[in-house]
């Protein structure tokens, strides 16, 4: 129970050094696991404007060849949509 302070300071400084080698292993190896749904994301991210326009545009077409009650679903979507182009053009020109 009662050890050298030395000795026990040094067991733990090893176990310190160990404690990071497998974190750092754990996340290599968890980098390698995500790495493609990282990729996938970065490429929806990429093109999430095309996409938002795409989708709305998909939406507003789907909901007038139907005669239902999307009417409201339509009108945000189509809303959304604007907003976010306004918006993106906005941020283009205060950059500028």
């Amino acid at each position: 129970m009662f050890r050298d302070p030395s000795v026990r300071r040094r067991q733990l400084e090893e176990q310190v050094v160990q404690d990071r080698l497998n974190l750092a292993t754990a996340v290599r190896d968890w980098r390698e696991a995500t790495a493609p749904i990282d990729h996938a994301w970065t490429q929806v991210m990429r093109y999430r404007g095309l996409i938002a326009l795409g989708l709305g545009t998909f939406f507003a077409r789907k909901g007038k060849r139907r005669n239902t009650s999307t009417g409201g679903l339509r009108r945000w979507i189509r809303r959304g949509t604007m907003a976010y182009a306004i918006g993106r053009r906005v941020r283009t020109a205060m950059r500028h």
